[in-house]
C-alpha cells in the first residue's frame, strides 16, 4: 500500500484541531504519514499535538512534527511540504475536517489510473457551532484534464484552496516548493502550492464527491473577510503580489515570459473583477458603493489598456458583470472560441442576450473569424431577441448563458440535453461557479 502525506499547518488552534486529527485517525487508508508544522503557537495547540502524536503512532501512522518560531503560514506550508516523504501528499487546515474516504477515495483513483497527475474533490461548508444545520454542497464544475487549470484558478472558476487536491509526488517534486513559497511575503500560501501544481500541465481527475469540511465558522474570521473597502483592497493586492512572485519562479522552460505576463493579466483582471463586484452590495464590504465610481474607473481602464476596447461606464449601463464574464470567456480562455476555427454562429441567452446587443460589437472585433451573432430568450420578441430554438443548435455553434435562476439553468440545461448540445458556456464567477446541491 503506498504512503500518502498529510501536512496540517498548526498556529494556536486548540478549539479545533482535535476535531481535525481525529478525522485524520478516522481515515480509511491506513499507510499515512502525518506531517505536522506548529507554527510558533502560543495556546495549548503544541500540548494537543503531543496528545495525538501518540494516538497516530498507535494507528500505525508516521508522524514528522515540526516546531518552527511564528512565520507565518505560507514558511510553515513550505516546510511541511518539504518534508513529506509519501508516494502522494496533501496539505490541510487544522480547524476543517476529513472525510473517512479523503486519503483513500483519490490515492486509489490515482493508482488505478496513471494518466491522472492529482485530483480535486468536491466539499461540504459546514457550521461547526450548528452540528444540525444542513451543510453546502460545492461541486467542481469543470472536466477532467482541463487542460486551462492554471487559468480557470486565475480567473477564479474554480476555488482556489490547495485542499481539494491529492497529488502525485512523482508529478510535482519537492523543488518546485522552494522556490514558489515566497517566505519573504506574509499572506495565504494558496499561490505558492496551486501556481506550480496547474502550471505543470498535468491531467486532473476531478471527483465528484464531497471529501473536505470547510469550517464555516472559523473562515468567516479570517483574514480573507473584511468589512470596508480598502482593507479587502489591499489584501487582493498583496494575493496578486504573492501570484507573481509563484509564476515567476517557473522555470521557462514551463511558462515562456509571454505566457507568464498573460498569467499575471488575468490575475490583475480577476483582482479589478473581484473589487468592483465588492463595490456593488457585497455583504461583508460595508462602504463598498463609495468606491464604485473609482473601482469601475480601474477596471474600464485596464480593458480599454489591454484589448484595446474603446468602451465606457454609458455604453455598459450598468451590465459590466456581464461584459467581463464574456471577457473571462473569449478573450482569455481558448478552450471555446480561440482554438475552434469553424465556429459559424454565437447565441446569447437568456439575461445575457437581452443586454449583449449593448456592447457585443465592442468585443467581436477582437475575435478572428465573423461570426453570425443571435440574441435568444424564452419569451423573445421576434425581432431583436429571438425565441430560444434549441433544435437548430448544431456542433459549430456557441451559446452563452448568464442566468440569474437555479431552476432557469435547469431548464436551459435539460433543453440543451435534449439536443445533444455541448458547447455551451455557463457563468462560472465568484461562488456561483461551485454551483449548488
Amino acid at each position: 500500500m503506498k504512503k500518502a502525506s498529510i501536512v496540517v499547518t498548526c498556529y494556536n488552534k486548540e478549539k479545533y484541531i482535535a476535531g481535525m486529527f481525529d478525522s485524520i485517525l478516522a481515515q480509511k487508508w491506513k499507510n499515512i504519514e502525518v506531517v505536522l508544522v506548529n507554527d510558533g503557537s502560543t495556546d495549548k495547540t503544541r500540548e494537543i499535538i503531543t496528545e495525538y502524536e501518540t494516538k497516530f503512532k498507535k494507528k500505525g501512522y508516521s508522524v514528522i512534527i515540526i516546531d518552527q518560531k511564528n512565520s507565518g503560514v505560507i514558511t510553515a506550508a513550505k516546510n511541511g511540504l518539504l518534508a513529506c516523504t509519501g508516494d502522494y501528499f496533501c496539505i490541510v487546515d487544522a480547524d476543517d475536517k476529513l472525510c473517512p474516504e479523503y486519503v483513500s477515495l483519490p490515492v486509489s483513483i490515482l493508482e488505478k489510473h496513471k494518466k491522472f497527475d492529482y485530483t480535486m474533490c468536491s466539499f461540504d461548508e459546514v457550521d461547526f457551532n450548528a452540528p444540525k444545520q444542513e451543510p453546502k454542497r460545492y461541486k467542481i464544475t469543470i472536466k477532467d484534464s482541463e487542460k486551462n487549470m492554471l487559468s480557470c484558478y486565475l480567473l477564479s472558476k474554480i476555488p482556489n484552496m490547495p485542499w481539494l487536491y491529492m497529488v502525485r509526488s512523482s508529478y510535482l517534486k519537492k523543488e518546485f516548493f522552494k522556490k514558489s513559497y515566497s517566505t519573504s511575503s506574509k499572506g495565504t500560501h494558496e499561490p505558492g502550492f496551486n501556481i506550480p501544481l496547474m502550471a505543470l500541465g498535468g491531467n486532473v481527475k476531478i471527483v465528484d464527491k464531497p471529501l473536505y469540511l470547510w469550517n464555516k465558522t472559523i473562515d468567516l474570521n479570517r483574514h480573507s473577510y473584511f468589512s470596508k473597502y480598502k482593507d479587502q483592497e489591499s489584501h487582493l493586492v498583496k494575493y496578486h503580489k504573492l501570484i507573481k512572485l509563484a509564476l515567476n519562479s517557473l522555470p521557462n522552460k514551463i511558462a515562456s515570459k509571454k505566457q507568464k505576463e498573460q498569467f499575471v493579466l488575468q490575475a490583475e483582471f480577476k483582482k479589478l473583477k473581484i473589487l468592483f463586484w465588492h463595490s456593488t452590495g457585497d455583504n461583508f464590504i460595508l462602504d463598498g458603493d463609495l468606491h464604485k465610481k473609482e473601482t469601475l474607473k480601474k477596471l474600464l481602464r485596464f480593458i480599454n489598456k489591454h484589448f484595446q476596447i474603446k468602451i465606457n461606464a454609458k455604453i455598459l449601463s450598468g451590465k459590466v458583470h456581464y461584459f467581463t464574464y464574456l471577457i473571462d470567456e473569449i478573450l482569455f480562455t481558448d478552450k471555446k472560441l480561440n482554438k475552434k476555427t469553424d465556429i459559424k454562429r454565437i447565441i446569447c441567452y437568456g439575461a445575457m442576450g437581452k443586454v449583449a446587443e449593448q456592447w457585443l460589437p465592442f468585443i467581436l472585433p477582437l475575435i478572428k473569424e465573423k461570426f453570425k451573432v443571435e440574441l435568444w430568450d424564452k419569451n423573445g420578441d421576434g425581432k431583436k431577441i429571438q425565441p430560444a430554438d434549441f433544435k437548430t443548435l448544431k456542433n459549430n455553434d456557441v451559446v452563452f448563458v448568464f442566468p440569474r435562476k437555479k431552476e432557469v439553468v435547469k431548464e436551459i440545461k435539460r433543453e440543451l440535453k435534449k439536443a445533444n448540445f455541448k458547447n455551451a458556456v455557463f457563468n462560472l464567477n465568484e461562488m456561483a461557479m461551485y454551483a449548488g446541491k
